[in-house]
């Protein structure tokens, strides 16, 4: 045994996702709080990749193609700028019938801009984040959260649907 000496000691225990928020959350999203919850993102994906290669109906490919990711903080922009990257490596190598072109990528945020946390503290980085993402082609609502999760797709609070089969939380 050893004995770890210390002034003060401080206790995190976490915290738990309210899903009861919002109508079919729980159902429809993926969230990204654990290994498994990662995990489980990346076979849906492969899955997804797998239909939409095989698909013959234009809109259904375009819903399999559509990825939302809700929130636009350090972890929504990471996933959102990761998707593209990924998709436009899987496009090259294991599907070449999918086209990068038709990949759409949507971030949601309900602030008016994204990564909130650096407020007007670094707003240099925020203009250069706000750049990168859109040479990247991800699509940005600002001002708009998610209203409710289907399994056709996102209902924003603009009213807005954006039929897809992937949205990340």
């Amino acid at each position: 045994a050893y004995t770890l000496p210390y002034d003060h000691l401080v206790v995190g225990v976490g915290s738990v996702e309210d899903f009861s928020r919002y109508a079919g959350i729980a159902d429809h999203t993926f969230p990204l709080k654990t290994f498994a919850d990662c995990y489980r993102l990346r076979n849906h994906l492969v899955s997804v990749l797998e239909m939409a290669s095989i698909e013959t109906n234009p809109e259904e490919r375009r819903r399999l193609l559509t990825f939302v990711v809700a929130g636009g903080n350090y972890a929504g922009i990471e996933v959102a700028c990761d998707l593209v990257d990924y998709f436009r490596f899987l496009s090259r190598t294991r599907y070449p019938e999918l086209k990068f072109q038709e990949f759409r990528v949507a971030l949601v945020e309900a602030g008016p801009r994204i990564l909130p946390e650096l407020g007007k503290r670094l707003p240099y980085l925020v203009r250069y984040a706000e750049k990168r993402v859109q040479q990247l082609g991800i699509e940005v609502h600002l001002d708009t959260g998610v209203q409710a999760a289907t399994a056709e797709g996102v209902v924003l609070n603009s009213g807005e649907r954006v039929p897809t089969r992937t949205i990340i939380t």
